[in-house]
């Protein structure tokens, strides 16, 4: 059907929320109803009794027996059948007494499922261990088989006859049990979209003809929420892969909700319409920018630091430890005036080095030079000079560098 009819085609999804045939089987409904009221009255008859001031029970003339096996069976045989009722037209809860019948019938009915349950699990047990016994005793190989028919038999689900005979042997099949379970679940969540406060929320929608002429009020809701966690224990504990079972059945019951959902709302299309030329264009665009390579890193080795570390050759982290601090500015300077004083000392030595001229009275006076001439005074004026100049020159780039220092410490 799916390759003819689209997704969201209407015609077979049950637009206006019609129910299936009602049941027809035995018993009939308003008699079914009727011996669930009485036996809930007649229980509670029984259970209250009259005692004396003793504390003793008093049984009068109106003494209601208790029922014989025979009673119990058929009770419990039109008790299970008549929840088929409600389970095939839910609406009927709204007659009169109709849903505290059926309150009555699943709080009788489900702890005899349990015990059922229970049981199976007791002899599955039993069979498992003397399987293995015997196995050990006589090994022998076991060739596992691949037809359908195998691999689905613990999954065949009949058409289940409702004769009163059978409903003993028909409570043992778990198959069966999973069916009225399956059943009451989802009866369970349709009630609960008729409490006051999601009915509020139906009055806003536009497909009137999925709504009921009933109203779950909040004791009914949590009771409603109680048995519907119970029934989804006692899937859990059915066998075989009864876990596998239970998630399967609420995956199942959460599309069922959100098939509900799109029906109220009449069907709305969810088909999403393709993307316009344009912002496909423009998100194309967007995506080449995406894709083009980064720029490359300017640091070599990842980080600032790391590669400031990499340039400057340190090896361990010894070299870190012995980092020499940045000196503050007062030491610049009094290395400045050590280097003042030095050089003001080592031109004092030179000063001394050079002999003073002597002023010369007459021509007879004055040194001699090296070819008899008399030697000018004057000729050692320039070496006093130059020595001066290369003092101060020596004590300008000493300066200088010291200061050059300093600025490279800083930064």
């Amino acid at each position: 059907m799916n390759d003819i009819f689209p997704l969201s085609e209407r015609s077979g999804v049950n637009l206006r929320g019609e129910y299936g045939p009602p049941w027809e089987g035995p018993p009939d409904p308003q008699e079914g109803k009727a011996t669930v009221l009485s036996e809930a009255a007649k229980e509670e008859e029984r259970k209250a009794g009259v005692k004396d001031d003793a504390g003793d029970v008093k049984m009068g003339e109106g003494e209601i027996a208790e029922p014989t096996p025979e009673q119990k069976k058929s009770l419990l045989y039109k008790t299970f059948w008549f929840m088929q009722y409600p389970f095939s037209k839910p609406p009927a809860l709204a007659e009169v007494d109709m849903f505290k019948a059926f309150q009555l019938s699943v709080n009788a009915i489900l702890p005899i499922l349990s015990e059922a349950s229970k049981k199976e699990r007791t002899l599955a047990g039993s069979k498992a261990g003397a399987k293995r016994k015997r196995e050990s005793q006589d090994p022998q190989e076991i060739k596992p088989s691949f037809t359908r028919r195998e691999q689905h038999k613990d999954y065949a689900f009949a058409k289940y006859l409702s004769s009163p005979e059978l409903l003993e042997l028909e409570i043992a099949d778990t198959n069966f049990r999973r069916q009225f379970l399956f059943q009451l679940l989802i009866l369970l969540q349709h009630l609960r979209n008729f409490t006051e406060t999601e009915k509020a929320k139906w009055m806003e929608s536009r497909n009137r003809s999925l709504h009921m002429d009933f109203t779950l009020a909040d004791t009914d809701e949590n009771w409603v929420k109680e048995v519907n966690g119970k029934v989804i224990l006692e899937l859990r504990l059915t066998s075989p892969e009864g876990r596998e079972f239970e998630e399967m059945t609420r995956v199942i019951l959460e599309r069922e909700q959100n098939w509900i959902k799109w029906k109220n709302n009449l069907c709305p299309s969810f088909e999403v319409p393709p993307v316009p030329e344009e912002v496909e264009e423009e998100l194309r665009a967007k995506r080449r920018q995406l894709m083009a390579p980064p720029e490359a890193w300017k640091w070599s080795h990842g980080t600032e630091s790391l590669s400031e570390i990499w340039e400057m050759g340190y090896q361990d982290l010894y070299n870190l430890q012995s980092f020499r601090p940045v000196p503050e500015a007062p030491s610049f300077l009094q290395d400045i005036e050590g280097v003042d004083k030095r050089m003001a000392l080592r031109k004092a030595q030179i000063e001394r080095t050079i002999p003073r001229p002597e002023v010369p009275v007459n021509d007879e006076a004055k040194p001699l030079a090296a070819d008899g001439k008399v030697e000018d005074s004057k000729a050692s004026k320039p070496a006093v000079a130059a020595s001066a100049f290369a003092a101060e020159k020596e004590k300008r780039f000493q300066k200088d560098q010291m200061i050059q220092n300093f600025e490279q410490v800083r930064a």
